[in-house]
């Protein structure tokens, strides 16, 4: 119990910092946790973090110009910090996200999307994209 005690505390002082870095400080340390084969239960120091990156992945925005490999780039990145944070969306939930923070210009390939009433998966949606 001293050891997580001890991460908890490691944790709340890097995860004070704003910005991308500290998406990338917490999927370094959640990886090395399961490079130890320890993981981050739900009711540990993640819980913050784990919000933080949820409130992300549904308030990301598709902006004009932004290529889109670059934009599913970012949200499967997103879905897989999640997955390591122990609190991943269901495939499904995944794919209607990603197409949900789509540009308008989009919405047609979202409505054929649906309608082909495919699997709804993000791998099978980023394969159609390219």
């Amino acid at each position: 119990m001293a050891l997580l005690r001890h991460l908890r505390d490691i944790c709340r002082g890097i995860f004070q910092h704003n910005g991308q870095q500290v998406d990338q400080n917490v999927f370094e340390l959640v990886h090395s946790f399961r490079d130890l084969k320890l993981y981050a239960p739900l009711g540990c120091c993640f819980e913050v973090e784990r919000q933080k990156v949820r409130e992300r992945v549904i308030d990301v925005e598709m902006t004009v110009g932004t290529p889109i490999k670059a934009h599913t780039k970012k949200m499967v990145g997103l879905f897989n910090l999640l997955e390591l944070l122990s609190d991943p969306f269901p495939d499904s939930t995944d794919a209607g996200i990603l197409l949900n923070s789509l540009h308008a210009s989009y919405k047609k390939f979202e409505l054929l999307y649906f309608s082909k009433k495919r699997e709804n998966i993000v791998s099978e949606l980023i394969n159609m994209f390219h």
